[in-house]
């Protein structure tokens, strides 16, 4: 008589690394900034019509007055006063933005850091 002998049990693969890898999700800035006169303190660049994200142009660091958080140039926007900008023209952003910006109005703008990566993550986010 054969005796059915218990195998051990099989061991399944090794545990996948951890990498630190930092989702862009988590490098989202808030600023609350007004200016100090009706002129626009900040210029947008790129936009939908470029085939690329609002970005932060130039920066009159003269006239801006930040209540909280800072804006870097080369930021990517995300959302300006609640408002969600993905697939604005550059016109549109920079209107939109002089529309709640108006006298000297606090206006909330979220941005990311521009990098290679964060820019092309987020391009299929928002464009897929």
């Amino acid at each position: 008589m054969i005796r059915n002998k218990q195998l051990p049990s099989p061991k399944g693969p090794p545990p996948p690394e951890k990498r630190h890898e930092f989702h862009w999700t988590k490098q989202v800035r808030e600023t609350v900034a007004s200016a100090f006169h009706d002129d626009l303190a900040i210029t947008i660049e790129g936009g939908a019509d470029n085939g690329q994200f609002c970005y932060i142009g130039f920066i009159k660091v003269d006239k801006i007055n930040y209540h909280g958080g800072k804006l870097n140039t080369g930021d990517i926007i995300l959302e300006i006063q609640g408002q969600k900008v993905s697939g604005y023209t550059q016109r549109d952003a920079t209107l939109w933005l002089k529309q709640v910006s108006q006298n000297g109005a606090p206006v909330m703008i979220k941005t990311v850091p521009a990098t290679g990566k964060t820019s092309s993550k987020l391009a299929y986010i928002f464009y897929n």
